[in-house]
Parts: C-alpha cells; sequence; structure tokens
C-alpha cells in the first residue's frame, strides 16, 4: 500500500467521523442522497437509522436499478 493510499484512506475516515458528529447534532425523519449512485451512503445510514425514511435521486437509470434491487423497508430511489 502506498502512502498517498493511506492517507486518502485516514482523509476519508476523517470525513466519515465528522459527518457521524454532525449528523447526531440535528433529530431527522427523511434524509434526501442527490446522486446517489449506488446506494451506499444510505445503506450505512439505514444500518444506524433503520427508523428513518430515505430517498435516493441519480440519473443513471442503472445506478437505480442496482439501489433498488439492495433496498430496504423505508427506502425509495427514484
Amino acid at each position: 500500500m502506498t502512502v498517498a493510499t493511506l492517507e486518502s484512506m485516514k482523509c476519508a475516515r476523517m470525513t466519515i467521523r465528522r459527518f457521524w458528529e454532525e449528523l447526531e447534532k440535528e433529530t431527522f425523519h427523511d434524509v434526501l442522497d442527490c446522486g446517489c449512485g449506488t446506494g451506499p451512503m444510505i445503506q450505512l445510514l439505514h444500518e444506524k437509522y433503520p427508523d428513518k425514511h430515505y430517498v435516493g435521486l441519480d440519473l443513471t437509470p442503472e445506478m437505480i436499478h442496482v439501489a433498488q434491487a439492495k433496498s430496504y423497508p423505508m427506502q425509495n430511489f427514484l
């Protein structure tokens, strides 16, 4: 593994940690993920907050089909 790869992974972990910290500051019920792709962020959020409602939007129909195939309750992909 290169130094650049390790630095990139460290940056990604810090970004995710900050994201979770910010998310905990506000109460929410609905999440809109614009440019959701195959839905990886919605899947992560659903694991931590299964009682919330998630909507994923993407312009690429193939991405939406993949996301819909692995969809859980309270998730919609358009």
